[in-house]
This record gives structure tokens, C-alpha cells and sequence, in this order.
């Protein structure tokens, strides 16, 4: 309960950090002089570092010979691997036009509760024309621009210290997950763990130098 409780609590965090950290940055922006390379820029990035992980990810597997099956056998992990294989085959028949128009929401409270593949890709695309109609009613209602500026600060506000309040769980949601997969595995599956977390934490690595 702890462990897996801890996790989904950072799971929870996603959706509301992407909203109201762009939103925000658009409420602090002056002017609509670069508006259009702002927001091209954002969407631009997302998708090049996320092809890059991709490509990272599958370089560093490949690397270090991981495959998921041999950690463990269990029955949620054989699950999870079917699944996987599953969506590998729906993505290898749909072409690239489906796959960008599949990152636009349709219905965003869909999107929100993270029921899609590409949902985060659709709350950040929401998120750019929240920000987008913000700037152009602070151009012309700059009172009514303003409360909104104030709400989405609160809920800035907000957001940062739930991260804060999860993140104090972090040693106790840890230590419980280390000591579950220490109970319930072999020596040999717990050093098929280490060679992945060494994995990665250089794949982790490389991002932050390309992202730095």
C-alpha cells in the first residue's frame, strides 16, 4: 500500500503540473509580439525530446541487453508485457497523419484523466490555446485577464505544495518498495534490477545533458 501508494500519488501530480505550468508561463508573458514562436517552440520541443528519450531508451536497452520478461514472471508483469506488445502492433498499422491528429483532444476532460496514449500531448496542446485566448483577453479586458492571472497563480501555488507534500513520502513509498522487491524476489532477479537501474540512470544522464 505504501510503495504503490506513493507512486500514484506522483502519477497524480502529472496532469496538473503540465496545465498549470504552461498556462502559467503564458499569463507571465508581455505581449503578443513572439506568440507564435513561443507556442511553436513549446510543441516543437515536447516532441523532439520525447523522439530523443525514445531513441535513447531503446538505445540503452539494447545496450546493456535488457528485457523486461526476465525481472520478474509475475502475473501483472506478464500482463503489462502483453499490453505492450499489443500497442506496439496498433502504432505499427496507424501512418503518421493519424498519429498527429491523434494528439489533439477531442474531449478534453477525456484527456485530463489521462485516458488516451497521447493524453499528455493533448492537455499541453489545450493548456497552449488556454494561453493563447488569456493573452487576447488581457489585450482587450485586461480587469477580467487579471482575475484569471490571480487563479491560475493560486492554483500554482496549490500544485507546488502537493509536489512538496508527496515528495515528503518519498523515503517512507521507497524504502517500501525496496523492501517488497528484496522479499519477493531471487538474488538473480534483484541483480537483473540493478543492471536496470544502472540502465536508467545513464539514460537519465544523457537527458539531462541534452535538455542542459
Amino acid at each position: 500500500i505504501i510503495g504503490n501508494g506513493y507512486v500514484s500519488f506522483l502519477q497524480m501530480l502529472v496532469v496538473p503540473l503540465i496545465f498549470v505550468s504552461l498556462v502559467r508561463a503564458f499569463t507571465r508573458v508581455e505581449g503578443e509580439n513572439n506568440l507564435g514562436k513561443i507556442g511553436f517552440n513549446v510543441l516543437a520541443v515536447l516532441i523532439i525530446t520525447v523522439a530523443v528519450a525514445s531513441v535513447i531508451g531503446l538505445s540503452i536497452a539494447l545496450l546493456f541487453n535488457l528485457d523486461g520478461a526476465e525481472f520478474t514472471q509475475g502475473a501483472a508483469e506478464t500482463a503489462r508485457i502483453a499490453y505492450i506488445q499489443e500497442r506496439q502492433a496498433e502504432i505499427a498499422d496507424t501512418t503518421l497523419p493519424q498519429q498527429i491528429l491523434s494528439f489533439i483532444p477531442t474531449n478534453i476532460f477525456e484527456d485530463l484523466a489521462g485516458l488516451r496514449q497521447s493524453s499528455n500531448i493533448a492537455v499541453v496542446i489545450f493548456s497552449a490555446f488556454v494561453g493563447v485566448a488569456y493573452l487576447g483577453v488581457a489585450r482587450k479586458h485586461p480587469e477580467e485577464a487579471s482575475y484569471f492571472k490571480k487563479m491560475i497563480d493560486m492554483l500554482d501555488a496549490i500544485v507546488s505544495r502537493i509536489v512538496t507534500l508527496v515528495l515528503r513520502m518519498a523515503p517512507y513509498g521507497i524504502f517500501a518498495l525496496m523492501v517488497k522487491a528484496m522479499a519477493s524476489s531471487s538474488f538473480q532477479a534483484l541483480l537483473n534490477m540493478a543492471t536496470f537501474v544502472i540502465a536508467a540512470y545513464v539514460a537519465i544522464i544523457i537527458m539531462f545533458a541534452i535538455h542542459a
